[in-house]
């Protein structure tokens, strides 16, 4: 499979014009703003509102799913990099990576080699998974640099009866900042561990009017550590180093005016592959993954009596380009080019009891290419070209029986090009047992067609297409109870139940022995999740969580790459007037792969922030795995490359000031 190990990007971004305006100009709202430890008691923090459960604003009680919320307060207290440093700390969440891309664990399921399918990943409700192999992108290939980020909701279970395929396991939509809290600029830099170097400059202007922009440009490199391969035949098993730099820019704009709202996007990720692990190459410092990413998103909302009506379009072109050299001069390259256009219609209406969404979306994919060819000597190994079209078209009416007791119901109904249909309901019975404490009883099904990198992806005698792929289907039981059985301490527990078919993973065809994708498997999990959070009148606040996963596959057997026990802990602390401690330490339970097992491993992380701007600045300090531990993440690979060192103690120094 010669794109074993996927893309990344690098190219441009970069234009922002300063607002030239003195620190101590800055409005009394920012400042106080960015003082602010958090808005919200843990009583209040029940009943926030979120928009992603059901595509629709309403409290976490209410929403028929469990939810976790960070905040950009969180993202600055635990010296969080990147979304996927976010997801981290999150229960039931473990993010392996292959130092290239970050990947997406959720109760105990993460296949070696997906690119994150199974997840739904979200930007201000845009949908950001490329249409030919379904990524949703965490890491520093993330659309987004983290400091945009204002909030990130976390909806665990099917959301597939609103959202239709890729939302299995999970729904992450990522809430960005206003030009209010940007205003008028802000500049950015950070140096950490391995030549890390990163900047950014945003801008937010309000208008007359209701009129707001929010412009950021922001730009990445990093030389990566010396790392060795043992048993690498190209290397003699000797360190190397140069494989794993990066060179990483961003551009981000929101326009918004009352209702209407445009959003654009442009990202670009040129990565350097360690360990040679892409198209059988060897380690080499030019072997790389380019990822670009960019999109366009205008959306409109408007009151009409009793409904709000929203619609929203938008376009959006994916690129990735892996590149290899195999014996010199033959370069190899391995490329995916996709496009799209999507539209939504969705109205919420509310009259008695009920609470109605319901809507229309359809997404036509102009362009869905894969190419894999040599230069020097040239040669062509794929040329694929698709295009298709979806449509899907849902409901949920959310009824307050009584005061205490309130029913959610969903359905929708997805149509594919390629012939597939599928319904998706979900049920709900959301109950309040008095004025502390919130159960919830959920039943919910969602399904992901296969890709198309999984049905038209071939190399001559190595792998074949697999037309005729079923789409991966689950269905879901959780019983969650949410209380809080004190002033400022929260406890929320769920039991659950997945069980899942059709599984799509990497086969052999019988007639030929090449590799192909199948649905192979069926799996099932069963598990239980425990966290609790309490906040002290002194400023400090303390989160943990308990984690237990039991996925078997069809046999009985351990599904690979799953942990079965996952534990977090989280502090912020007040360290003096205007200096805040924030502490992670994050527990992984062993993994089995197909070659053997990856141990256990624990790590902890440290920063310090300031709680307030001085004369307009900020200022971070992290230190990352503080006790030096060595552990291992999985790899899409045959031994000895089977499995990826992970970074020792790292440290990052990141000043922040605000114009």
């Amino acid at each position: 499979m010669p794109r074993h190990y996927p893309r990344l990007y690098a190219a441009a971004l970069f234009c922002t014009a300063l607002c030239p305006a003195r620190a101590e100009d800055a409005p009394a709202t920012q400042l106080a703003q960015l003082a602010q430890l958090t808005d919200l008691s843990l009583e209040q923090l029940l009943d926030v509102k979120v928009v992603s459960a059901s595509k629709y604003s309403q409290s976490q009680s209410e929403a028929p799913s469990s939810i976790s919320v960070l905040t950009a307060q969180d993202f600055r207290t635990y010296g969080w990099r990147t979304l996927a440093d976010a997801l981290r700390s999150v229960r039931g969440i473990y993010i392996p990576t292959d130092r290239v891309y970050s990947y997406a664990g959720v109760r105990g399921f993460q296949s070696v080699g997906d690119y994150n399918s199974k997840v739904l990943l979200l930007i201000d409700g845009y949908r950001t998974n490329d249409n030919i192999y379904d990524q949703a992108e965490i890491g520093q290939e993330f659309a987004l640099d983290a400091d945009l980020i204002e909030r990130v909701e976390i909806v665990r279970g099917p959301s597939s009866s609103v959202y239709g395929g890729n939302a299995l396991f999970a729904v992450i939509n990522v809430i960005t900042r206003s030009a209010d809290s940007i205003g008028p600029a802000e500049a950015a830099g950070a140096i950490g561990s391995y030549g890390m170097r990163e900047g950014r400059v945003s801008v937010g202007k309000s208008f007359a009017g209701e009129t707001k922009l929010l412009l950021s440009a922001s730009k990445l490199t990093s030389d990566g550590p010396t790392l060795a391969f043992p048993g690498e035949a190209s290397t003699g098993g000797r360190p190397v180093s140069d494989t794993d730099w990066e060179d990483n820019y961003k551009l981000f704009g929101k326009l918004e005016n009352g209702g209407l709202r445009m959003t654009f996007a442009h990202s670009d990720r040129n990565k350097g592959v360690p360990g040679g692990i892409i198209l059988d190459a060897p380690v080499a410092p030019d072997t790389s993954i380019e990822d670009r990413h960019t999109y366009l998103d205008v959306g409109y909302t408007t009151d009409i009596g009793r409904t709000q009506v929203s619609a929203h379009a938008s376009y959006s072109d994916y690129d990735y380009i892996a590149m290899a050299r195999f014996s010199p001069p033959t370069t190899r390259f391995d490329t995916g080019h996709g496009a799209w256009w999507d539209t939504e219609f969705k109205g919420v209406t509310s009259f008695d009891r009920h609470r109605a969404v319901y809507g229309i979306e359809y997404q036509f994919n102009s362009s869905q290419n894969q190419t894999n060819f040599d230069v020097n000597p040239d040669a062509t190994f794929l040329d694929d070209r698709r295009t298709s079209d979806r449509t899907g078209i849902f409901v949920q009416d959310d009824f307050q029986i009584s005061a205490s007791t309130t029913f959610s119901g969903g359905l929708r109904f997805d149509s594919y090009s390629q012939g597939q249909s599928q319904f998706s309901p979900r049920l709900g019975l959301i109950q309040r047992l008095g004025e502390r404490t919130v159960a919830k009883l959920l039943y919910g099904t969602a399904f992901r067609p296969p890709n198309a990198y999984e049905e038209h992806y071939a190399f001559p005698g190595l792998q074949i297409a697999s037309a005729g792929l079923q789409p991966e289907k689950i269905a879901t039981y959780e019983f969650i109870v949410e209380s809080l059985p004190a002033e400022n301490f929260q406890i929320k527990s769920s039991i659950y139940e997945y069980r899942i078919k059709n599984l799509i993973d990497s086969g052999t065809d019988p007639v030929t022995g090449f590799d192909q994708f199948q649905n192979l498997n069926t799996a099932t999990a069963r598990g239980a999740e425990i966290e609790a959070e309490y906040a002290f009148r002194s400023g400090a606040h303390l989160r943990g969580s308990l984690s237990y996963s039991r996925a078997r596959d069809g046999n009985g057997g351990r599904l690979e790459n799953s942990p079965a026990f996952l534990a977090k802990f989280n502090a912020s602390i007040p360290a003096s007037e205007i200096w805040r401690a924030g502490f992670e330490g994050q527990f992984t339970s062993s993994r089995d792969t197909a070659f053997g097992t990856i141990p256990a491993y624990s790590v902890a992380n440290l920063t310090f922030s300031s709680t307030r701007p001085q004369h307009g600045w900020e200022f971070f300090a992290s230190l990352y795995n503080i006790f030096d531990k060595s552990y291992f993440n999985a790899a899409f690979l045959d031994p000895p490359r089977d499995r990826v060192e992970m970074d020792g103690r790292t440290y990052r120094l990141k000043a922040i000031f605000h114009f």
